[in-house]
């Protein structure tokens, strides 16, 4: 009599539900072996997919986003090997966790091989279900952790263009006779590629001064705030501009910095944008529209 597999959020809504089940991938030619996985790993509460041979596994790939497969070495047409190099060349899955299982004596060129692939853990059967859901757990929390951070900077983003775009109002960017749509430019990272790279590093500076004067209370490096945006200014840049190059520096600035610092970052650096938006607003106001000869020169 055929096992029934224990309750779980059903594989056939390869979706994350509304309480953001992650998904994980249990890759077996064995449905028994399948069975006392999903009755291992149940107990952490989240979305287990099935799929019986390596082609269903990539299969499973294409439709879904999971935070880590669990592979078996052994199978049948097309071996966990085999599956692992194919998920590696996918650009979607090049750097999913892959935790291998083997059912076979100890073999270290196949374990190195493995590792070569880019497998995360091997675990040989049989197995201890608290040690395989304890590995399993930390690339679950990780993976999480990774789509919470991911969002919080969706988030930002949105709530920065936002503001640009009220700051843009405000003071009448549009209403402007001279600004960059009248010039007709493209984005500046686009068309100066090193000026805008020069930028990025004043920029990333820029802000740890602006930071660090808000922290102690004192007056913001408006000068050099000043400076940038006349310099921009002159290489006609516009509002999408210096949201990219806000974007740009606050995206490597939250790279490996404690929570306190990146929402430092994010959060009170969008005043710095907002000023340098103003001064750049004030700087076109000031300045005659580009000639023919000039536009074609940019």
């Amino acid at each position: 009599m055929k096992r029934e597999s224990p309750k779980q959020e059903s594989q056939d809504s390869l979706q994350q539900s509304p309480a953001q089940k992650v998904n994980i991938l249990l890759v077996d030619d064995d449905p028994n072996n399948l069975f006392i996985l999903e009755n291992t790993l149940t107990v952490l509460g989240e979305n287990l997919v099935r799929a019986e041979s390596g082609y269903a596994a990539l299969e499973r790939l294409h439709e879904i986003e999971f935070a880590v497969i669990l592979l078996d070495v052994m199978m049948p047409e097309m071996d966990g090997l085999e599956t692992a190099t194919l998920i590696r060349k996918q650009k979607k899955s090049e750097k999913l966790p892959i935790i291998f299982l083997s059912a076979i004596e100890r073999d270290d060129l196949r374990i190195k091989k493995g590792y070569e692939i880019g497998a995360v853990d091997f675990i040989f059967k049989p197995y201890d279900p608290v040690i395989v859901t304890s590995k399993v757990k930390v690339f679950v929390d990780l993976f999480r952790l990774r789509e919470e951070v991911i969002q919080q900077k969706r988030t930002e983003t949105v709530q920065l263009r936002e503001a640009l775009e009220s700051h843009k109002l405000l003071t009448g960017w549009q209403d402007s006779s001279v600004s960059a749509a009248i010039y007709g430019a493209g984005p500046l990272q686009q068309r100066a590629v090193d000026s805008f790279a020069v930028y990025e590093k004043k920029y990333a500076a820029l802000l740890d001064d602006y930071l660090e004067a808000l922290a102690f209370s004192e007056k913001p490096p408006s000068h050099k705030v000043s400076q940038i945006a006349e310099s921009l200014g002159r290489l006609y840049a516009g509002p999408r501009d210096v949201v990219q190059l806000h974007i740009n520096c606050v995206t490597q600035k939250t790279k490996n910095v404690n929570p306190k610092r990146a929402r430092a970052y994010t959060v009170e650096g969008r005043l710095l944008a907002l000023e340098l938006m103003g001064y750049l607003v004030d700087f076109y106001r000031l300045h005659e529209p580009l000639t023919v000869k000039e536009k074609e020169n940019i």
